[in-house]
């Protein structure tokens, strides 16, 4: 997802905040604003979805700040689009809430395809499946004697 992509989304969110006369942009807002937007995408119910349990996992007893690492950057990004909007979308005295640079970050990975929350340490399979070849062949070479 692109820098367009993602003002365009914080533009959507705030007028979907506007609308519901709230004065802080929420993952609520967002996640409306999203589905909007874009409802023909192919990754739409995905990203909703994987926003979420960013949410969850980032609220929840096993947060671990690695699975968040551009989070920081995220949170900028989303004040400086905010900062710049233009004067027609009424964006002035607008907060943006705890939990939606998270949402948005959630969205971000899913377009990206770089999903923190699902990593599979692939050196871990090699190694399995290597010992399990390794005891084949161990077994291959008893029966030839």
């Amino acid at each position: 997802m692109d820098n367009d992509s993602i003002k365009k989304l914080i533009k959507a969110s705030i007028i979907v905040a506007n609308d519901k006369s709230e004065r802080t942009i929420t993952p609520k807002n967002l996640q409306t604003a999203f589905r909007i937007l874009y409802m023909d995408h192919d990754h739409h119910n995905q990203s909703i979805f994987n926003a979420c349990r960013y949410v969850t996992k980032y609220t929840g007893p096993d947060y671990e700040k690695n699975y968040f690492k551009r989070l920081g950057e995220t949170r900028k990004l989303v004040k400086t689009i905010v900062n710049q909007l233009p004067p027609d979308i009424p964006h002035i005295n607008y907060k943006i809430g705890n939990l939606t640079p998270v949402y948005l970050l959630g969205i971000i990975d899913t377009f990206n395809n770089q999903l923190q929350m699902e990593q599979i340490n692939y050196n871990d399979l090699d190694n399995e499946s290597d010992d399990e070849s390794d005891n084949s062949d161990n077994e291959s070479d008893d029966s030839d004697e």
